[in-house]
């Protein structure tokens, strides 16, 4: 709002100012002036796993930059497609009953930065990268495979938003596992949403690409 700018080297994201004081009477001085630069730094990538059950109201994940600078990542399932009412408590969840799901990121400027999903997918077991999964984003857009899938909102704001139809794993027990990579996204680049028309298309990593994370929920 002060006239801060902000920068991106590669590898780190970088927000200037300064602040300065003159001292003069008339239009001379005979005093220095005083100038401060300062600044403040986040790295681009981190990454994150962290399982979640259901049974919270919220499932946070809390990341720490290097004392440079901290943000969360939260996933919550969501009762119907109007995001208003979290589920909270033990949630029993029928097959085939649609699963609302939002992810966001906390503190950020929604007006500079944007959260993108990915991929999403599933697994039996408490584990990412679990032999057997079910994919339901590829690439940010929904798996062709799995007419249920619905990507709702995507790479525009702090918030995405996507929603499934309940299933279990064959020869499993009736719990499912839900993982999402994600990163952060420059506003402003014309690059953070990604229509989804058809094949998903592969996303190419720019100068718009902040960070990346990861995030578990236990179903």
């Amino acid at each position: 709002m002060c006239g801060t700018t902000m920068e991106n080297n590669g590898t780190h994201i970088k927000f200037k100012n300064s602040v300065g004081t003159t001292n003069g009477i008339g239009v001379i001085t005979r005093s220095g002036g005083l100038n401060i630069n300062f600044s403040c730094v986040y790295p681009l990538i981190q990454s994150i796993s962290m399982p979640m059950p259901i049974q919270a109201t919220k499932s946070v994940i809390r990341k720490d930059l290097y004392t440079e600078g901290s943000y969360q990542i939260s996933m919550i399932p969501y009762t119907d497609a109007t995001f208003l009412v979290p589920f909270s408590g033990n949630v029993i969840l029928e097959v085939n009953h649609q699963m609302y799901i939002a992810v966001q990121v906390n503190p950020l400027d929604s007006n500079q930065v944007a959260l993108v999903l990915d991929s999403c997918w599933a697994t039996p077991v408490n584990q990412t990268d679990y032999s057997i999964r079910w994919n339901l984003i590829i690439n940010g857009c929904p798996n062709p495979d799995d007419g249920t899938v619905a990507v709702m909102k995507n790479g525009i704001s702090t918030s995405s938003y996507f929603s499934f139809r309940m299933f279990t794993f064959s020869g499993f027990s009736n719990k499912i596992y839900l993982h999402c990579k994600t990163h952060l996204c420059l506003q402003g680049s014309g690059n953070c949403a990604n229509p989804c028309t058809g094949t998903p298309r592969r996303r190419h990593r720019s100068v718009d690409f902040f960070d990346s994370a990861a995030i578990s929920m236990e179903f």
